[in-house]
C-alpha cells in the first residue's frame, strides 16, 4: 500500500502527478496509470532519501569491495591496502573522539573520518581512495570507543571508591549515601572525597583518573596514547572530561544503592561531559598564575607513557661512536699526510723489477 508519508519527505518537491483520485476500479487503463504514478513517486523519494543521507558525505564516491558479503561490511571486505589505511585512520578517529569532542554531531564526525583518512594516508604512503562505506567503517568507532571507556571503569569505580555488591539494607543505604556523596559538587574528583566539603583535598588528583589514563590510552607501548602521541601529550582537558564523565555514568549506576546498568550515551551524558570541558577550562583560567592544569595534563601523559613501557617522547638513541671520533679521525689523517717521513722507516733501494728493498737499520758500514 502506498504511504501518505513518502510524499511528506521534503516539501520543497513538487507533488507527484499523474495519481487519479478516486480510483476507477472499471478502467484497466486508469488502474496501468495509477501503478506507475505510483511507483515513479516510490522511486523519486527513495532518491530524496539518498540525496539526503549522502549530503555530509558530498564528493565521496561509493566503490564495491572487494568480498561481496552479505551485511555491514567489514574490513576483510577490501583490499591489503585499503584495510591498512583503514586500520590507521580508525585509530586515528578514536584519538580525535578521545581527545577533541566525546559526542561530536553526525557532520563533525564525517569531518574527522576525512581528515583521520588522509592522515592515514600519509603514515602508510598509500593513496586509497575514501568511499562512503568506508566512512560509515570509522565513525562506527565512536560509540564503540565510550562503551570500552565505560567498561574499562566500571569495575575501577566499584573497587576505588568501595561500593559493596549484596541487597541487605545497611549495604543498600550505605551504596546510596556514598554516590549522593561523590557526585555532590562532583566530589569523586578530589584525591580526598570526604562527604564533608571543607575537608576535601587534591582537585582532580583521584588516583582513579590516572588510572584510567593508562588503562585506556597507555595499556601498553603499541597503544594509542603511545603511537599518535601527538594527541596525547600533553593530555587534552576533554579527554580528562571524557573519563570523569564515564567515572559519574559508573556511580550513577550505584544511586540506587543496587549496581544497575545505565547506558553512556550522548542522550544522558552529553550534557554531563559539557559541564566538566567548562569546568577544567575553568580550573585552568583560575589558577592560570601556577599553571595547575598544564602541570596535570602533562604529569598525566609522561606517567602514562612511562606505565606503557615505551621510552620518553624525548628520548633519542645515542649512536655507538659519536660524530665528533670522526671528526677526531680526519684531523689525525690529515697530520699524518703533513708529517716527514722517519729515518727509522724501510727504504727502498733502487727502481724496477726484482731489485731488493733493504731495511735501514743505522747500523754504520765502518763497523
Amino acid at each position: 500500500m502506498f504511504l501518505r508519508e513518502e510524499f511528506e519527505r521534503d516539501d520543497s518537491q513538487e507533488p507527484c502527478t499523474g495519481i487519479t483520485r478516486p480510483y476507477d476500479d472499471d478502467s484497466s487503463d486508469s488502474e496501468h496509470e495509477r501503478r506507475n504514478s505510483e511507483r515513479e513517486c516510490r522511486k523519486r523519494c527513495r532518491s530524496l532519501d539518498a540525496d539526503t543521507d549522502e549530503g555530509e558525505n558530498e564528493g565521496i564516491p561509493k566503490a564495491p569491495r572487494t568480498n561481496q558479503s552479505s551485511g555491514r561490511p567489514t574490513q576483510k571486505d577490501f583490499d591489503d591496502d585499503t584495510r591498512e589505511v583503514l586500520r590507521h585512520a580508525i585509530k586515528l578517529f578514536r584519538c580525535k573522539i578521545s581527545t577533541r569532542d566525546a559526542f561530536p554531531n553526525h557532520a563533525t564526525e564525517s569531518e574527522w573520518a576525512k581528515e583521520s583518512w588522509e592522515e592515514a594516508q600519509q603514515i602508510t604512503e598509500m593513496c586509497t581512495p575514501l568511499t562512503i562505506t568506508l566512512v560509515g567503517m570509522i565513525t562506527r568507532r565512536g560509540s564503540h570507543l565510550r562503551g570500552e571507556v565505560k567498561t574499562k571503569a566500571r569495575l575501577i569505580v566499584e573497587t576505588m571508591y568501595g561500593f559493596s555488591s549484596g541487597q541487605n539494607k545497611r549495604i543498600v543505604e550505605g551504596n546510596r549515601a556514598l554516590a549522593v556523596s561523590l557526585k555532590d559538587e562532583s566530589g569523586f574528583v578530589y584525591k580526598f572525597p570526604s562527604a564533608n566539603k571543607s575537608q576535601r583535598k587534591g582537585l582532580y588528583k583521584h588516583e582513579i583518573i590516572a588510572k584510567l589514563v593508562n588503562n585506556v590510552w597507555f595499556a601498553n607501548r603499541h597503544d594509542e596514547g603511545v603511537v599518535y602521541h601527538q594527541y596525547f601529550h600533553p593530555l587534552p582537558a576533554p579527554a580528562i572530561a571524557l573519563l570523569l564523565t564515564v567515572i559519574e555514568c559508573c556511580i550513577d549506576e550505584w544511586g540506587s544503592g543496587i549496581k544497575t546498568d545505565i547506558n553512556f550515551t550522548a542522550v544522558e551524558y552529553k550534557r554531563v561531559y559539557d559541564a566538566h570541558v567548562e569546568s577544567l577550562v575553568n580550573f585552568g583560567q583560575h589558577t592560570s598564575h601556577y599553571n595547575l592544569l598544564d602541570k596535570l595534563c602533562n604529569k598525566l601523559a609522561v606517567d602514562g607513557r612511562f606505565f606503557s613501557g615505551a621510552d620518553p617522547i624525548n628520548a633519542t638513541i645515542a649512536a655507538a661512536v659519536p660524530m665528533s671520533a670522526f671528526d677526531a679521525a680526519i684531523r689525525e689523517y690529515e697530520d699524518d699526510l703533513t708529517e716527514p717521513e722517519s729515518d727509522d722507516e724501510a727504504v727502498v733501494q733502487g727502481m724496477g723489477q726484482g731489485q731488493e728493498i733493504v731495511e735501514d737499520t743505522g747500523d754504520n758500514d765502518d763497523e
